[in-house]
């Protein structure tokens, strides 16, 4: 069962998913996205022959039944579903296009009910036109999707006694480990990031699979060549081959999506291709291979799209947490996804627990709602953690401080396997 009692959050929940299936499945106009608009603007419109990669978000199909009461496959063959017949009515309707103005499809994404094409500018407003399409963006690139954070030398010196860092002994960690034997074992916690180093010591076989969504590493090999990653893994599960611990959950294991080039940038598609992936990494609904949570310190201006994709990691059961994002300390700072209701969205502290002073502040303004952002706080000034080829960096960020809530997550999955995304 994904939801095990109907409360009055997942009514709330359920509402607000119904609300937006009316809301654009009745709507005649096709949504511009704000990137796709910029581009028009400056061209003066959509004449030319210019070759555009876009995202079209098709009609979603909402069956409450299969919401409410099935389990992780069955939610999973009627997503897929969904898509297919979303994505045949779009077939059929440009079947009779002329061969040069008939979009290509490139790829299919059921996580947010959505096709990458390929077309010309010019034909834009006759898919605009289309029954079914509810908004069409461009596959825009995003230059820095993990930011560039504070680093402190490699040179590791771990003080005498000190054998957690301070996010841990914050947390409390060593208690848990001790008095209740719970490390997190038995826990798949994902993570969309830059990859990871295999190799490094304190994550050594605490990995079940790695994607490269963006560029072309090989499947389950060490794909980092960025290094955020690898240093937000280690704060989730690393271990202490240093000396000192710097992983909140040292137990569970890792599935991880590379949605982040070695330049830490990425693109709209590889965000959904990631998204999309992890939901289900060996494509087989059958199998329970998913994570049980899922770790994401990055973000974007623009939620578009991607909030869709939360909200289908929410009805498979996954809980998804995300970074508050470093904008500062004006108020409505928190960015895209973290600004979104039903998820974890973590702001960053320093070793006295005072609020960084680069962390975004809410509120957030969602769906005419009012919400207090970020919902919780942890490390994120000066983390020690895993750094390519073995060794160690302090960083500094909103990205460091949602690991810790990670593996504190995952500690608590591993108490309690039944606790649901709204429970957690």
């Amino acid at each position: 069962m994904i939801f095990y009692n109907l409360t009055n959050y997942h009514l709330t929940f359920l509402t607000m998913i119904l609300s937006m299936a009316l809301s654009f499945g009745g709507h005649s106009a096709t949504g511009i996205g704000p990137k796709l608009d910029q581009w028009m603007k400056e061209k003066g419109g959509v004449r030319g022959d210019d070759q555009l990669t876009l995202i079209i978000k098709l009609t979603d199909r909402f069956d409450q039944k299969v919401i409410l009461e099935s389990g992780y496959p069955s939610v999973m063959r009627w997503k897929r579903d969904q898509l297919q017949e979303a994505s045949s009515r779009f077939a059929e309707q440009v079947a009779s296009w002329k061969q040069q103005q008939r979009p290509t499809i490139r790829e299919q994404f059921w996580i947010n009910n959505s096709l990458l094409i390929e077309m010309k500018a010019s034909e834009i407003p006759g898919i605009a036109a289309l029954t079914g399409v509810e908004w069409i963006e461009l596959n825009y690139r995003i230059d820095q999707l993990v930011p560039t954070s504070r680093y402190s030398s490699p040179r590791v010196k771990i003080a005498d006694g000190d054998s957690l860092t301070y996010g841990l002994r914050n947390l409390r960690v060593g208690r848990v480990w001790s008095e209740l034997a719970v490390q997190g074992a038995g826990v798949r916690v994902g993570i969309l990031d830059s990859g990871i180093d295999l190799e490094h010591p304190d994550l050594a076989n605490k990995v079940i699979a790695t994607q490269d969504l963006i560029t072309n590493y090989p499947p389950n090999e060490s794909n980092d060549g960025h290094g955020h990653g690898t240093h937000c893994a280690g704060t989730i599960v690393g271990g202490a081959a240093s000396g000192q611990a710097i992983g909140v959950a040292p137990g569970a294991q890792l599935i991880v999506g590379k949605i982040v080039d070695d330049g830490g940038s990425s693109e709209f598609a590889a965000i959904l291709r990631g998204m999309q992936w992890i939901a289900d990494p060996d494509g087989d609904p059958a199998t329970p291979d998913h994570p049980h949570l899922i770790s994401n310190s990055w973000g974007v201006h623009s939620g578009l799209g991607l909030l869709e994709a939360v909200n289908s990691w929410l009805v498979l059961g996954i809980t998804p947490i995300f970074a508050a994002g470093n904008r500062g300390s004006n108020p409505g700072t928190v960015w895209a996804p973290a600004q979104f209701p039903d998820l974890l969205a973590v702001g960053a502290v320093n070793s006295l627990d005072q609020i960084a002073r680069f962390s975004s502040r809410g509120p957030v303004i969602h769906l005419g709602e009012s919400y207090i952002k970020p919902d919780i706080t942890a490390a994120g000034v000066d983390v020690l953690s895993s750094s390519l080829g073995g060794g160690y960096l302090h960083r500094s960020g909103t990205s460091m401080a949602a690991p810790h809530v990670a593996g504190v997550v995952a500690l608590m999955m591993a108490a309690n396997p039944h606790l649901t995304p709204f429970e957690i």
